[in-house]
């Protein structure tokens, strides 16, 4: 199975069922018995934004699976697994991980754990746009491995190849299908940045 996609599997899921005790109440141990048929309700459109992401994830990696969180083999989570995995996630988003469980975690809290989630799924945008440059841009390999963010100009709608093949800057025009998918990488780029 591929790691990236699990990484970002256990992400979602650890992230899903803290937002999920959270807002319900419900002890670990129930909610990681839950069937792929208990739909939890959540009040925030964020915390219906990340079970939305992570059934997806889910469902692409163990789509026969009748659990809501299974483990990697699709086997179910154990409550000590679950509070490993939370202490790991509130270390990694600058949590202190001894005092909080889910249900004491704040709005801040929160926004912090969320804001890791593209920490999880760079590489795969990476991978993406890497793929739609080389094929929409017609790119090099190379050229693509050598862009930085500031050799992309969303107002301008155009990229700078600097040290090409012919030894001089090129400007390329932005494929029109490829402004908005550049622009939110570059808007997480830069937040990762002020963080």
């Amino acid at each position: 199975m591929d790691y990236q996609k699990l990484s970002e599997f256990r992400y979602l899921r650890d992230t899903t069922i803290t937002l999920v005790a959270r807002e319900t109440r419900l002890s670990i141990q129930s909610i990681i018995q839950f069937s792929n048929k208990n739909i939890p309700r959540f009040t925030s459109s964020q915390a219906v934004q990340i079970f939305q992401d992570y059934f997806a994830s889910r469902n692409s990696l163990f789509s026969n699976n009748n659990l809501l969180f299974p483990t990697d083999e699709g086997k179910l989570l154990l409550p000590d697994k679950y509070r490993q995995n939370f202490k790991r996630l509130l270390s990694k988003a600058g949590i202190d991980p001894l005092a909080l469980s889910p249900m004491l975690l704040t709005d801040v809290h929160i926004k912090r754990i969320l804001e890791l989630q593209f920490q999880f799924q760079r590489p795969i945008y990476q991978m993406y746009l890497a793929a739609a440059l080389i094929g929409y841009q017609a790119l090099r390999p190379v050229e693509v491995a050598k862009l930085q963010k500031e050799d992309i100009h969303i107002d301008e709608e155009i990229i700078i190849l600097r040290d090409t093949k012919s030894r001089e800057d090129q400007y390329v025009i932005i494929y029109p299908t490829l402004i908005k998918p550049l622009k939110n990488y570059l808007a997480h780029l830069i937040n990762l940045q002020k963080g």
